[in-house]
């Protein structure tokens, strides 16, 4: 009769001994209980990132639980990390440890694998090493402190791989669908991972087609491909539409000056810093061929065994997926963050070839050696400031806390106070604007290239401070974790708070007409002229029935019936939702001398036609 093997969810052995008992010697228990504790810390510590906080705004607070636009930003939508944060955030608010709250969770996933992939490793002390190889790594554990779906993508592929690990080991071809099921939620955490999908699915069929018929189940593997193809059916409509979008062509050109490369140079995480992070990839690439080379069957006398076989030809597969699906489709080589899942689905193997059997004192000596590179390397990157991908606005939410304790001394209640800021930190200010109530606060981006728009406050990143106006600017705090500083402006000083106009449209219900026209204020500069500076504010409250259409507001200098002045903003980089009444502000400093009889004015512009926009209670107030 078939003999039935013990499944993957029965205790686990703790040591070669086969003793029962929990996951992995008490050294593997501490460390992982360390890492966690250092994730969950940097999760409250650090603010918010920009992709962060668009996902939150933008899907998961509207409950967009599947994207329905790919024009702007689709790699945001990632399903499991916005289905799980939509949990999260109504179940504890939108803070940023309930937001990051579900990766956290899928890093005591990724930390339980890893424990069980090394549980039965003979040496102690090699045990403690391989679960460092696996896990010191500053960049990799920033994604599991982020509310990204990164961390899913790695703890399914961790499981996935655990889970494989665990029927080869002991020659089981049931529950083949149990490595699959792992590795779809992997591919929903990030789309990239569909190739690592693709391959457990096409080990399990051949592992099925080859295994004797007493120890197979075909339910198994049907079962395991009817989970593959519901994966990627609820995945064709997103892979359509981010093609059709072009998010596809975003990416690194090569494999090696390009995805390797990037990922290497992350993997630094700048410390070292060196000009070519080549340089730290091939020696890893080495270290691969040193050990294949070997563990290489010679002359008959050895073989290898099938998980060898196997832990080998998955990564090989998941590669040739993506070179194939490169050559054939023209899409980009993953880069950075979306290349990251390439350093597990290498490691993986690397320590099951040093500790598996067989393996020498040479092999322990290489492990021992990756495990103490690895560790100082974590150890050397610790902090609580930024994460790599997105270190300049690592400290946003006290730069906005200064901001606000400064702000009293330097402009009466109801004035907006005007911030030019960096990308990344301006990416995060609609989320801090709503958690802390920051709606006195009108923020202007500074594109690539551009000066930085007169503002009250400048918020400066590490690649604008060549931009920065000593003469006028006061620095208020430098952080020098993450290069970004916060400036006032002393001019904004001088203007003292005297309203010198003010110009209403009035309310009207937003029941009336859609707006469709140009809505327009003006004011002319009296005789004589408020002396300079001059501060200009139009507002108004705006509602947007979706993303598809906006509102701009412009506010226009006019001088002898030239444009000499222009400031604009859509009303989709302020609000908070779409739905309902939504404040938007424009604002204008003007430096030199006004002459009389010289206009400025405050225009609507509806983006298109359709869907409808409501505009109402439109002012335009000066002050100096």
């Amino acid at each position: 009769m078939p003999i039935e093997l013990p499944m993957i969810s029965e205790p686990l052995a703790s040591g070669p001994d086969g003793r029962r008992g929990r996951i992995g010697a008490m050294p593997v228990q501490v460390i992982a209980l360390l890492l966690f504790v250092y994730a969950a810390v940097r999760a409250v510590m650090v603010s918010l990132t920009y992709d962060e906080s668009y996902t939150l705004l933008h899907h998961v607070l509207p409950g967009v639980f599947y994207p329905d636009t790919f024009e702007t930003m689709p790699a945001n939508h990632h399903p499991v990390n916005v289905w799980t944060v939509w949990c999260s955030t109504h179940l504890f608010g939108t803070s940023e440890l309930a937001v990051r709250l579900p990766s956290l969770l899928a890093y005591l996933l990724y930390l339980v694998a890893t424990a069980g992939i090394t549980r039965k490793v003979p040496s102690k002390l090699l045990r403690v090493a391989a679960f460092l190889v696996l896990n010191a790594h500053p960049y990799l554990v920033d994604f599991f402190s982020l509310a990204r779906g990164y961390a899913w993508a790695h703890a399914g592929m961790m499981l996935a791989w655990w889970a494989l690990l665990e029927q080869l080991e002991r020659g089981q071809v049931r529950r083949l669908w149990l490595p699959v099921a792992f590795s779809v939620l992997a591919t929903y955490g990030s789309l990239v991972l569909v190739h690592f999908l693709l391959a457990v699915l096409a080990i399990q069929t051949v592992r099925f087609v080859t295994a004797p018929r007493h120890l197979r189940r075909a339910s198994d593997l049907l079962l395991a491909w009817m989970l593959a193809i519901a994966g990627l059916a609820g995945l064709l409509p997103y892979v359509l539409g981010a093609m059709e979008g072009g998010a596809f062509g975003q990416g690194a050109a090569g494999f090696w000056r390009g995805c390797i490369s990037s990922l290497a140079e992350h993997l630094l995480y700048d410390r070292p810093s060196v000009d070519d992070p080549l340089v730290v990839a091939v020696p890893l690439v080495v270290v691969l061929l040193v050990v294949l080379l070997a563990t290489w069957p010679r002359g008959g006398r050895r073989r290898w065994s099938e998980g060898n076989l196997v832990v080998l030809t998955l990564p090989a597969i998941v590669l040739g997926s993506m070179a194939m699906q490169h050559l054939l489709l023209g899409t980009a080589w993953p880069m950075s963050r979306s290349a990251l899942f390439l350093l597990p689905l290498v490691l993986v193997p690397l320590v099951v070839m040093l500790t598996g059997p067989g393996a020498g004192r040479w092999q322990g000596v290489m492990l021992l050696g990756l495990a103490f590179v690895f560790t100082g390397h974590l150890l050397a990157n610790l902090n609580m400031s930024h994460t790599r991908e997105w270190f300049a606005s690592g400290e946003a939410r006290k730069l906005f806390g200064l901001i606000v304790k400064d702000a009293p001394d330097l402009a009466p209640a109801g004035r907006v106070i005007t911030v030019s800021s960096g990308q990344q930190c301006f990416g995060v200010s609609e989320y801090y604007r709503m958690r802390l109530g920051l709606e006195h606060l009108s923020f202007t981006e500074r594109l690539p290239d551009q000066d930085f728009a007169p503002a009250d406050y400048y918020l400066v990143e590490s690649w604008g401070q060549e931009l920065v106006d000593h003469a006028n600017w006061e620095l208020l705090h430098h952080s020098t974790s993450t290069g970004t500083s916060l400036f006032r402006d002393r001019r904004s000083l001088q203007v003292r708070g005297v309203a010198v106009a003010h110009l209403d449209q009035g309310p009207e219900p937003f029941a009336g007409d859609a707006f469709h026209g140009m809505a327009q204020l003006i004011w002319v500069v009296p005789d004589p002229a408020p002396e300079p500076p001059v501060l200009i504010i139009g507002s108004g409250m705006v509602l947007q029935h979706d993303e598809r259409n906006w509102i701009t507001f412009v506010l226009r200098r006019r001088s002898n019936g030239t444009i000499v002045q222009e400031r604009m903003i859509a009303s989709k980089d302020q609000t908070r939702e779409t739905g309902g009444p939504e404040p938007v502000s424009v604002v204008l400093r003007i430096d030199e001398r006004l002459g009389p009889g010289d206009e400025v004015r405050f225009i609507g512009l509806p983006y298109i036609l359709f869907p409808d926009l409501h505009l109402d209670d439109r002012t335009m107030s000066v002050w100096r």
